[in-house]
């Protein structure tokens, strides 16, 4: 499961791997994302932020999040998950991970990374996951 501000925060991380080859993982069907409506509704606000307007082409983003819809897979999140992370946003983000059985959380957020796992799901930076799907396995 990937926290949905991985891949709106990206652009902005240092040095950060490249998301074509994170992409280029899931098309190849090594894994699946899941995500809940509020990810999905969560990152069409963050692009009304001043921010996302002045380094992306917000309209043809609009447009193809009706095409992410369709290839992620949707999850309703748990409702017991609540005081584990630092805010209700990211016990959401651990509750949607829960509800999807992920083994893995991918975020760039350093505070639900900082929990380590959760109910059998290792919290790790897209860094940290590139390296995770090269093993052999």
């Amino acid at each position: 499961m990937f926290s949905i501000p991985t891949c709106s925060s990206q652009a902005s991380s240092p040095v950060p791997p490249s998301p074509a080859q994170i992409i280029a993982l899931w098309e190849d069907d090594v894994f699946d994302i899941t995500v809940s409506e509020h990810s999905i509704d969560g990152v069409s606000r963050a692009l009304t932020k001043p921010y996302w307007r002045k380094r992306l082409d917000i309209q043809q983003i609009e447009c193809r999040l009706p095409d992410v819809r369709s290839l992620v897979k949707p999850v309703e999140p748990v409702d017991d998950v609540h005081g584990v992370a630092e805010d209700d946003e990211d016990d959401l983000v651990l509750a949607t991970a829960v509800a999807a059985n992920a083994d893995y959380l991918v975020t760039v957020d350093k505070y639900p990374r900082r929990i380590g796992e959760f109910r059998g799901i290792r919290i790790v930076s897209p860094r940290q996951f590139l390296g995770l799907m090269r093993e052999p396995r």
